[in-house]
Parts: C-alpha cells; sequence; structure tokens
C-alpha cells in the first residue's frame, strides 16, 4: 500500500496483525473435605501406624498435578481439610502398602457436593503362580475373509487373599500372571482383559505377543476375589481339517464350549460331547461341550474337520496383533456361552457388557491420566 505524504509516494507500514486474548476458563470452586477408610483385604493384616495417605489432585485445564499428605488415624482413616474442590477436576488418594500403590477409584470434581468419601483397600502380595485358577473356557468359531476367526474367552480367579504379582519377572521389570498359548499358525488380532464391565488390561503394557511360540502374556496384577475375562481374538488358515491344541497355562477345572457358527465345521476332541444348536440371541450355533481337569502343562486339545465355503486362503498380510477396549459385534455377535457360569457376556453396540454382582477392583495409581 502506498500513500502521498508532502507530495512524495511512500509505501506504509503494515498494519502488525492482531491477536485476541483467549477468554479463561472460569469454573466454580468450593473449599471441601475428602476422607475415608483404609482396609486390609488380606485377613489378619494390619496397616502399618506410620502408613501414609497421598491426596491427588489433577487439574484438566492446566494438565498438572498437585498433591497433599497426611498420616492414618487409629481407627485407619483419613481426613483432608480444607480442600479446594473444583469443578471438572479429579481427586484420588493413593496408599503404599507391601511395596505397592494402591488408589482409590477417581472421581469428578462438583462443587455441589464438595466432601468426598474415598475408601481404598490393600491387600499382601504373592508370586505363589498356584492361587490363579482358570474356570471356564469359551470358544466361538466362524469364517471370516478366507480364514476362521476364532473369539476365545478364558474365566480365572485370584483364589488367594492376596493380590497376585506374578512368578517370572521380566528384564524391563514387568511381571508375567497369566502365561496363555494358542494353536500354531494362529495369529492374534485383538486382546482384552475385563473385570465386571470394565477393561483392567488395555494397553500394549498389559500384554506380550510372542509370535514364534505363539504364547500371550498378561503382565498387569490380579485381585483377589474377582472373576476375570481373558478375551482373545485371532484367526488361522484352514481347509478341509485341524488339530487345534496348546497347553493351558494354569490349572483348570471348570467347563469348555465351543460355538461353531456354521454346520459345515465339525468338532471332536475327548471329553467333548455335541450340544446340539445353542441360541445366541437370533442366532444359531452348533455347541460343543465339556468338563475338563488339567493341570498347568497339560494339552488342550480338539479336532476341526470339513470344508467350509470361502474358508482356505490365509491372508498373505495379516494385521499384528492390537490391543482393543471393546471387541466389536462382528467378532463376537450377540452372547458368548458362559451362562450357568455366574458370568453372561453380552455384546452390545459392539461392547461387550459383562453382568456381575461384584465391583471393578481398585487400580494401582501410576499412569492413571497418562
Amino acid at each position: 500500500m502506498f500513500v502521498c505524504v508532502s507530495g512524495v509516494m511512500a509505501q506504509a507500514e503494515p498494519t502488525p496483525d492482531v491477536t485476541p486474548e483467549a477468554t479463561p476458563i472460569v469454573r466454580e470452586s468450593v473449599q471441601g473435605s475428602i476422607s475415608g477408610l483404609i482396609t486390609v483385604g488380606t485377613p489378619n493384616i494390619t496397616l502399618p501406624a506410620d502408613t501414609i495417605v497421598t491426596l491427588h489432585i489433577f487439574d484438566i485445564v492446566t494438565e498438572t498435578e498437585s498433591t497433599l499428605t497426611t498420616p492414618i488415624t487409629p481407627d485407619n482413616t483419613y481426613l483432608f481439610s480444607d480442600v479446594t474442590i473444583t469443578d471438572g477436576d479429579f481427586y484420588f488418594v493413593s496408599v503404599a502398602f507391601d511395596g505397592r500403590n494402591y488408589g482409590s477409584t477417581p472421581v469428578t470434581g462438583n462443587t455441589e457436593f464438595p466432601n468426598l468419601d474415598l475408601p481404598v483397600v490393600v491387600y499382601m502380595t504373592t508370586t505363589d503362580p498356584d492361587v490363579i485358577g482358570i474356570m471356564n473356557l469359551v470358544v466361538q468359531i466362524q469364517p471370516t475373509e478366507g480364514v476362521l476367526g476364532f473369539t476365545q474367552v478364558i474365566q480365572f480367579r485370584n483364589q488367594s487373599d492376596r493380590m497376585y504379582l506374578g512368578d517370572t519377572q521380566l528384564e524391563d521389570g514387568r511381571r508375567v500372571t497369566l502365561d496363555l498359548s494358542v494353536p500354531v499358525g494362529a495369529l492374534v488380532t485383538e486382546l482384552l482383559v475385563m473385570v465386571g464391565n470394565q477393561p483392567v488390561g488395555s494397553s500394549d503394557a498389559s500384554f506380550i505377543v510372542d509370535t514364534s511360540t505363539f504364547s500371550v502374556r498378561y503382565t498387569d496384577p490380579i485381585y483377589p476375589g474377582q472373576d476375570y475375562l481373558f478375551i482373545m481374538n485371532y484367526v488361522m488358515p484352514y481347509e478341509q481339517d485341524a488339530v487345534m491344541e496348546f497347553p493351558i497355562g494354569h490349572r483348570f477345572i471348570g467347563e469348555m464350549r465351543i460355538l461353531t457358527s456354521t454346520d459345515e465345521l465339525r468338532v471332536s476332541g475327548e471329553n467333548l460331547q455335541s450340544l446340539g444348536i445353542q441360541m445366541m440371541g437370533e442366532e444359531e450355533y452348533l455347541g460343543y461341550g465339556g468338563r475338563f481337569d488339567l493341570m498347568p502343562d497339560d494339552l488342550i486339545r480338539y479336532e476341526l474337520s470339513g470344508r467350509v465355503a470361502g474358508v482356505g486362503e490365509f491372508d498373505t498380510n495379516p494385521q499384528p496383533a492390537r490391543v482393543v477396549t471393546a471387541v466389536s459385534s462382528d467378532n463376537l455377535p450377540l452372547l458368548l456361552l458362559i451362562i450357568g457360569f455366574g458370568i453372561v457376556v453380552i455384546v452390545v453396540g459392539g461392547v461387550i457388557v459383562i453382568n456381575r454382582r461384584k465391583n471393578l477392583p481398585q487400580q494401582p495409581i501410576e499412569g492413571r491420566f497418562k
């Protein structure tokens, strides 16, 4: 742009851009309190008198965390008084016990309810693998994109009164708490561990998949008194017959069910009997089942036979294993049959819902907001 100054044309200085200041986010805050009871879930164990409770406050705007500490009282309670409760921020407490950090369930700040009760349950720990028991096993098989697709659900439990850490420690410090296998030739595509209706193993750090040994390892601690579900999706090449064989990995006393979506595929094996047609919602499956009593190194073995239309060409560029927080309805149509075992697994809108009467165990706090 040019302007005339005293008859001389001159270039005007450009007008600098003006950036409006961002409007600060205003959130309501009130003074409140946070208290709770610290319970030892392992019988006949008492909390040390010098146990410290740490309050964690996570500011969702600045993404920063602040902490406060207080000792427990003789009755194992704690109190943080005059705490600023801000709408939308997260609040939880943690306690160090027997070498582990235990956290309460995080709650979102609400100025209408400024006094929070945040209990914590802690446990002694164990590395004895005999405390892990497999209760039941369900395998659902259906043709998918030229191969056989498997959804395998294992119900397991820590049968002790201590938190199980695993007896095998890896180089990175993680411990193996579940050591499972899939049949030779299987490609694992999805992994998930759930308890209640929440995933408890849903990050890459929770799982180790070894494609050379066809093993799947879970590395998160396992809390006592809860029924867990280990859900694996995998695919396998298939032509007209195959032997499915793999070590169970842990003590297994319970029922096994195999469900097939097509009558072209037949299942046989020791202890397995035909159960006829099983209705899963509006879908029909052929069911096979039996009761097993196996030691950790024993093999699960069954045979598949029969040609299946559209199955026979294995994908030459398979996708690697991935961790999911929901199993799609394509892989798990409506219902996995653990009915009668105390768990009903239903797919609603592509998300697994597990009907249980027990609550989700309280999880360690490391990395909760990361």
